[in-house]
């Protein structure tokens, strides 16, 4: 009986059912009643019929056989009710429950579901010799059997699929990490550093010696403090030279336009000449030395000391001053009664007089720890240096990590080979077998230089093997002429099953279906051609269509005569594909063995795991998606359009379309975000320019993920076990909490989260949610457009 029966205890009158729109399950709507309702109803009727109640006969008596006959039509009106009610479920897209009957509604239409598509994998080639080996098409590669979350999956089977000729000169490298090239911060920033590091050897200076150091036109000044003989991150060896005050140097400058300098003279400061500065009074800018100094120059750097501080200067010009040592004097004296006077003239040496370019308190020259003033005080305190000379080269540290912005240089010498064999995609595996794959070239001189820095992630940890002879392979076991079966010209549409599967597909962004199969079907040995559907086609075409069915089988059926040729008797029908597809793919350093001997090449190297697998279009994504495809008409137009394409695409788990502004294009675009690995981004946008609309901008972004981790604290009823239904919570808000469920850019309401957890069983009630391990009170979250969230870890407990 029906939640909508008028009558209780009746079947529901089937002109006076009402189902209402947007439904998920129409079955209990539409089914009229149920064997209690409909025993009750024919008992019930049976009771008021005149024969019956003349003949004294109640129906009460369970071994009376009439009750049994009514007993029996009952069970038979709840049999057809049911089905009456799963035959109606099943006639719409929405409520749909079996993957035939949505196959079947969404065909009407046109929509043809997605099969399942092959994964491909980067694989890395050990070669020996010295002459260029090739890899035939078709050349076969096995993996081991590896575990999913589905549970153990069988070896896979992975095809190359086109020839390649690789040299083993370009096979493999070491790259090692290197000195970094400029200094720390950005071009022209204020770079503030107490050490520096320079060339192991090169070091002439100990503690307590001025130094100068020079980076682009920039100088600071500073005593040495400590000389260390240490290694940088990644163990060169290197002299760390530290100082007693903070130098102020120019962020961002290439090492090469940097010195560090010592002084190789030494003077004293005799006096000094006062010059007023507007705003700061008298300060001291001449220099009166305590000799003649020739070899200072106008122009020269030189140094001034006064305690544990030192500044630097510009000589503007020299000259030479006789500085009076005693000056003229009269000395009288008498002799006989005379006096007798005599002049002693004054005493006088020449001395080194400097103007130099600014006052001796100028900000720039001092040290951010050095705040006198120098002005006013004894100039006797300070020590002039002059005569600069190399003290030491400065040098980059290389880091622990190499990073896609550091300076790439392999350790082995790179000999030339011919233009063909110049590889331009690599694949890096460092010590902690982390792996990416990138292009690049690499220089006879050991440079590489990265296409595609924005793919590389977090830095590798050295020594980092690079590969060169890189062999692109899908997935995919071959089978060579299948009989698939004699034609017969009597039946028209005749279909064929392949004997494997799943059939394979590729991607193929410029197909109608973004998909293409790798099947060949030959008849009397003749190639015939595979089209995505019979309409709009002649009679005189060889061609023929692929569906899967439920279980997975692919099914070819040839034209009846009026669309497509139709077979004719006694035709032998053969076909050649690949089969082997599907999501589950073999992770990093599982595909090992070589199905097909290759001379030359002696082993395989798989640091990356396979990419691009994606099952069949399930049940949800045919409902979702096949009304839409409907409204494009074969051309995107609208975001919904745009929205489908993208998210319909191989490898894609989530995509948002939205109408933006794009700085690069400096108009609005459409924005898709895509969820998704590998390169699915460049998939989607050659799907888009197949399908987009003439004049339509659109750009393509991966969406930024949000990671969290997520916290639901619970009542748990004392019957049953915690571990238990904490676990089934788990369990549920991780399937909820899916970025391919929740989607790009939408919101996370705290009370639906809530209730996913109040609806496990044994749970009284959640007590509370906690985000990154704080309590969250607010109503939602919606991350900002073009990101998603992402949890990490979900937890329960009490």
């Amino acid at each position: 009986m029906t939640a909508h029966a008028l009558y209780p205890g009746r079947p529901q009158e089937p002109a006076q059912i009402k189902i209402a729109p947007g439904l998920k399950m129409i079955l209990t709507s539409r089914q009229i009643g149920i064997f209690p309702a409909f025993r009750a109803a024919l008992l019930g009727d049976a009771s008021r019929e005149t024969a019956l109640r003349r003949a004294n006969w109640l129906g009460r008596d369970v071994e009376d056989f009439g009750v049994m006959l009514a007993e029996m039509f009952a069970y038979v009106c709840d049999v057809l009710a049911f089905y009456d009610g799963f035959i109606a479920n099943e006639s719409y897209i929405r409520t749909a429950l079996r993957l035939n009957a949505i196959r079947t509604l969404t065909g009407l239409i046109g929509y043809i579901p997605r099969p399942a598509v092959a994964a491909m994998v980067d694989l890395a080639l050990s070669l020996e010799g010295r002459l260029p080996v090739t890899v035939p098409v078709g050349a076969a590669f096995r993996s081991a059997s590896f575990l999913t979350v589905q549970g153990e999956e069988k070896p896979q089977v992975f095809t190359a699929l086109a020839s390649g000729t690789f040299h083993p000169l370009r096979a493999r490298f070491t790259l090692l990490p290197q000195p970094k090239e400029k200094l720390a911060g950005a071009s022209g920033s204020t770079l503030l550093t107490g050490s520096l590091s320079c060339q192991r050897g090169s070091v002439t200076v100990k503690a307590d010696d001025p130094i100068l150091v020079r980076t682009g036109t920039s100088h600071a000044a500073a005593l040495v403090k400590q000389i260390e003989n240490t290694e940088d991150a990644a163990g060169y060896p290197i002299t760390r030279v530290k100082f007693g005050s903070t130098l102020k140097l120019l962020g961002g400058t290439p090492i090469v336009d940097t010195a560090m300098q010592r002084p190789t003279g030494t003077a004293y400061v005799k006096s000094a000449d006062y010059v007023y500065v507007d705003g700061l009074g008298y300060r001291y800018k001449n220099v009166y030395l305590d000799a003649l100094y020739p070899s200072i120059k106008p122009g020269d750097l030189v140094l001034l000391r006064r305690g544990v501080f030192v500044r630097w200067f510009t000589v503007s010009s020299v000259s030479t001053y006789n500085w009076t040592v005693q000056s003229a004097q009269t000395i009288s004296s008498t002799y006989d009664g005379k006096t007798l006077t005599t002049t002693v003239p004054a005493v006088k040496t020449p001395v080194t007089r400097l103007v130099l370019d600014t006052h001796w308190d100028e900000a720039a020259r001092c040290a951010p720890e050095d705040t006198a003033m120098w002005s006013g005080t004894a100039v006797t305190d300070c020590t002039f240096y002059f005569g600069m000379h190399t003290a030491g080269r400065i040098v980059g540290e290389a880091e622990a990590k190499i990073g896609a912005q550091d300076s790439l240089k392999v350790r082995e010498k790179v000999e030339a080979v011919a233009a063909e064999y110049q590889p331009e995609r690599f694949i890096l595996r460092d010590l902690d077998e982390n792996a990416v794959s990138l292009g690049g070239a690499l220089s006879t001189n050991g440079i590489l230089t990265v296409s595609e820095a924005d793919s590389w992630g977090a830095g590798l940890t050295p020594p980092v093997s690079l590969y060169g002879a890189i062999l692109r392979a899908r997935r995919g076991e071959k089978v060579t002429a299948e009989v698939l079966g004699i034609g017969d010209g009597s039946i028209a549409n005749q279909t064929f099953r392949l004997r494997k599967k799943p059939l394979t597909y590729l991607d193929a962004p410029e197909s109608e279906l973004g998909v293409r199969s790798t099947l060949k079907i030959y008849v009397d040995g003749v190639k015939w051609r595979e089209v995505p559907r019979f309409y709009g086609r002649g009679g005189e075409e060889r061609i023929y269509i692929v569906r899967q069915d439920e279980k997975g089988d692919s099914l070819i059926t040839f034209g009846d005569g009026e669309h497509g040729m139709r077979l004719k008797t006694g035709t032998h029908v053969v076909g050649h594909y690949y089969f082997g597809a599907g999501k589950a793919t073999p992770p990093a350093r599982t595909i090992t063995q070589m199905v097909t001997p290759v001379k030359g090449v002696t082993a395989l190297v798989n640091p990356l795991g396979a990419f691009g697998g994606a099952d069949a279009e399930s049940l949800a994504d045919i409902k979702q998606y096949a009304p839409r495809s409907a409204l494009m008409l074969g051309r995107a137009v609208s975001l919904v359009d745009y929205e489908a394409v993208a998210a319909a695409s191989n490898g894609v788990r989530s995509a948002r379309a939205e109408w933006r502004w794009s700085g690069v294009q400096q108009r609005p675009v459409v924005k898709i975000w895509y969820i998704g690995a590998g390169d699915v981004g460049s998939l989607i946008k050659q799907r888009l320019t197949t399908v987009s609309a003439e004049g339509v901008p659109f750009e393509v972004e991966a969406a930024k993920v949000i990671k969290a981790w997520l916290h639901v604290s619970l009542e748990i009823d004392p019957d049953y076990l915690n571990d238990m239904v904490t676990g089934e919570v788990v369990r549920v808000l991780t399937a909820a909490l899916a970025p391919e469920k929740v989607g790009i850019g939408a919101a996370l309401v705290r009370s639906k989260v809530l209730a996913l957890a109040a609806g496990v069983e044994g749970v009284v009630a959640p007590q509370g949610l906690y985000i990154n391990g704080y309590p969250y009170l607010k109503p939602g979250y919606r991350p900002p457009m073009g990101t998603y969230v992402e949890f990490v870890k979900i937890t329960a407990g009490v």
